[in-house]
């Protein structure tokens, strides 16, 4: 694996932790975004934006 394939694992990662932290847990189109993201084909800008609304509309649907 290339080191930037690696740290791209690292980043994803993060994120998962990040989730599990807010009892969050990625559903399958965040779950496919991660891996191409870690493939090259996904930008860490796309993994971040996409992070941010699904955390922002998973914080909003358990506050009622």
């Amino acid at each position: 694996m290339d080191a930037s394939k690696e740290l791209r694992r690292k980043h994803v990662a993060l994120v998962r932790a990040n989730f599990a932290i807010e009892d969050m847990h990625p559903d399958a189109e965040d779950l496919a975004l991660q891996e191409r993201y870690i493939d090259g084909t996904a930008s860490l800008d796309d993994l971040i934006k996409h992070a941010h609304a699904y955390a922002y509309a998973a914080k909003h649907a358990s506050s009622g």
